[in-house]
């Protein structure tokens, strides 16, 4: 059983968590803790786009990694309806696609480079309040905190410790995505609004060996998703996007929240990313 106590426990270490807490190691005073039922590094399901925003520019985290990060850079957009392509513009800068994999790492290892950050592998399934805070189960072991930091996805127990319900069809989009291992024919990316007539859309993505091809859709869809996947995968190679030869190294989801949690903050605890739902909704 671990019976240290610590100021504050962030659960989940993805982009969110991790940045939290490293803006949280500032004030030295606190011992943080940063939880996550995976090691890093992990895989991430995402497509990766990183927004040439000055908001990214102002992350301290970001600034230290960026150099070390690779990148696939794609200043074109073309959005496309259904089928047919309605509206394309090229910027100076407008994306970054990386690979969450490495970004996450990256981010995670530079909160943990401050003395007060430490990291635990656990995967929260109970939270019961006491007078001092919050204890939090894993089944095996407990774990005591003073403040906590919900940054643990779109079914977030922190989340529903608030009092929140599970989010239902309509208030996320199912993702799957294929990550292709080829040669790039385009280095544009391509987003396909309610492809084949459902509510959502599809995406090409050039990554630096290849392209990430995936869709969301939100609700009930007509047929399997994994189907209309391959099938928007058989109409980019159609309509020429991608090369013939190409391999799919791997097939992965995840939900996608479309709606910000009705209760997500007390003067103990805070959601943040996915759990809280801040998604940007014309790029997801």
């Amino acid at each position: 059983m671990n019976k240290k106590s610590y100021d504050v426990i962030v659960v989940g270490g993805g982009p969110s968590g991790s940045t939290a807490a490293y803006y949280l190691s500032r004030n030295k005073k606190l011992n943080i803790l940063i939880l996550d039922r995976c090691n890093f590094p992990r895989h991430k399901s995402c497509g990766g786009l990183l927004n040439h925003l000055k908001e990214l520019k102002s992350f301290e985290n970001y600034n230290l990694i960026k150099n070390e990060l690779k990148t696939q850079p794609s200043n074109t957009i073309k959005f496309y309806w259904d089928t047919k392509e309605a509206f394309s513009r090229t910027y100076k800068a407008l994306f970054n696609q990386v690979d969450r994999i490495e970004f996450d790492n990256l981010l995670i290892k530079e909160a943990l480079k401050k003395p007060n950050v430490s990291f635990k592998k656990f995967n929260v399934s109970k939270i019961e309040e006491e007078k001092e805070g919050f204890i939090l189960y894993d089944g095996k072991d407990q774990i005591k905190g003073k403040y906590l930091v919900g940054a643990d996805g779109c079914y977030s127990n922190i989340s529903k410790f608030l009092g929140n319900k599970r989010r239902d069809k309509k208030e996320y989009a199912l993702c799957v995505e294929h990550e292709l291992i080829c040669d790039k024919k385009d280095l544009s990316t391509h987003i396909f609004y309610f492809y084949k007539k459902e509510i959502g859309y599809s995406w090409l993505i050039p990554s630096i060996k290849g392209y990430y091809c995936g869709l969301g859709i939100v609700g009930d869809s007509k047929k399997d998703i994994l189907k209309y996947l391959d099938d928007f995968l058989k109409h980019c190679k159609k309509i020429n996007l991608i090369p013939n030869k190409y391999r799919i190294k791997r097939t992965f989801g995840a939900p996608d929240p479309i709606s910000i949690a009705k209760n997500y903050a007390t003067d103990k605890i805070v959601l943040c990313g996915d759990a809280l739902g801040t998604v940007k909704q014309a790029t997801g």
